[in-house]
């Protein structure tokens, strides 16, 4: 592996994951937008301070991705590329998407830092809203969907694609981090608030993964053009892999769902202790991210290989 293709497949897994971790932010801090408990304010403040590292990571590595794809472009080194990297920006399809989602990023951060100042909190979830779903489209239209044009089903089947595997890797990342680590287990009326959390997780889960294996089918598809190319190649070797580590993935929230969530959520089904039952909830949670995370490397390896059947 040259230098060149290392730096741009390690800049999109960390774009990759840094768009995963500010749609599951998202999702978290409208599950507690109406939870006036301490732990959930404490949550909250975790969250506004993880998206703005993850806003800084996010742009970060979509100008390193951008500085890549010039070099790939002009066939030279990394630092040989920064001369042609404005031309690419404004005369390319490539870096004219890059640039409108890098200007995307810093309207998220923008927002994020003004968030004290609006006094009316739809207002400011609708806009980062809005620009979650445009810099996800930006992603969408410089991938492999765009072979048919930039407006076709493709597209818009792999734009959504990436907001369900935001929603449910980025969903367990911040769960299992930095709100379920903290809560209220003692007091019954804080409990209430964590149950109801938990539950809006297992169903936004369920969701992301019906939607996911809808859109991923259809994306492998596309790719493949036959289950014969599901071997031989670079391409084919790299889908496998994701599709591994997906069904750990699934497993490991499936023990979660039927498991871990009733363990916790559900008092007659409380076969051991529930500080005991909820350590266990959120160390399966942590490891399904880890897992999650491996998912989305093995994205960033797909993205960087030409599929079989466009080839």
């Amino acid at each position: 592996m040259t230098t060149v293709s290392l730096f741009q497949g390690t800049s999109t897994v960390l774009l990759n994951a840094s768009l995963a971790w500010m749609t599951g932010a998202f999702f978290a801090r409208n599950c507690l937008r109406n939870c006036s408990m301490s732990w959930c304010d404490k949550a909250m403040r975790r969250l506004d301070v993880s998206v703005l590292a993850a806003a800084g990571i996010c742009i970060t590595s979509s100008f390193c991705t951008l500085w890549a794809a010039t070099a790939v472009m002009n066939d030279s080194p990394l630092w040989d590329a920064r001369d042609a990297l404005w031309t690419m920006l404004t005369m390319t399809h490539y870096g004219r998407a890059g640039l409108c989602g890098l200007v995307t990023l810093l309207g998220i951060g923008c927002a994020y830092l003004a968030r004290d100042k609006l006094h009316d909190r739809r207002t400011y979830d609708s806009v980062v809203a809005a620009l979650l779903l445009i810099f996800a489209f930006t992603r969408a239209i410089v991938s492999h969907a765009v072979h048919n044009g930039m407006f076709e089903v493709d597209v818009w089947l792999e734009w959504l694609h990436l907001l369900l595997i935001g929603l449910w890797a980025g969903g367990v990342m911040v769960s299992g981090w930095m709100v379920l680590p903290w809560p209220e287990i003692s007091q019954k009326v804080e409990w209430r608030a964590t149950t109801g959390f938990l539950n809006a997780l297992s169903r936004s889960a369920t969701i992301a993964l019906v939607g996911i294996a809808a859109t991923g089918a259809y994306n492998a598809y596309r790719g493949l053009g036959s289950l014969d190319n599901l071997s031989g190649n670079a391409y084919g070797r790299a889908l496998t892999i994701k599709l591994w580590l997906v069904a750990l993935a699934v497993g490991l929230g499936a023990f979660n769902r039927f498991i871990g969530f009733p363990a916790v959520v559900t008092p007659d089904s409380r076969a051991i202790p529930l500080p005991v039952a909820m350590h266990r909830l959120v160390f399966i949670l942590r490891l399904e991210s880890f897992v999650l995370l491996g998912v989305l490397i093995a994205a960033a390896a797909l993205s960087g290989e030409a599929p079989p059947a466009l080839s």
